[in-house]
């Protein structure tokens, strides 16, 4: 039995894993494209403070939604439009 459940668990993680992956991928690139967008406007405005405080934002905001599980639904897209 205990077996099976390790089985399970590790069947799990690698049908979802691409997905998760995906949607990672997808999250770095449009904070990358934000925060350039931000830096560009804001060009000689920071201080190297003020710029590691905007992108440790968006690692708090990741690290936050990281705290949440994805549920089947979500990780299958079903829930994503697609």
């Amino acid at each position: 039995e205990q077996e099976q459940k390790r089985f399970l668990k590790e069947w799990a993680r690698r049908r979802h894993g691409p997905v998760i992956a995906r949607l990672t991928r997808d999250f770095e690139d449009k904070r990358k494209k934000i925060v350039g967008e931000l830096m560009q406007r804001l060009n000689g405005k920071l201080t190297e403070a003020d710029r590691g405080q905007i992108d440790g934002a968006f690692v708090s905001h990741r690290a936050h939604h990281n705290s949440f599980s994805i549920s089947p639904a979500m990780a299958s897209g079903s829930t994503l439009g697609a």
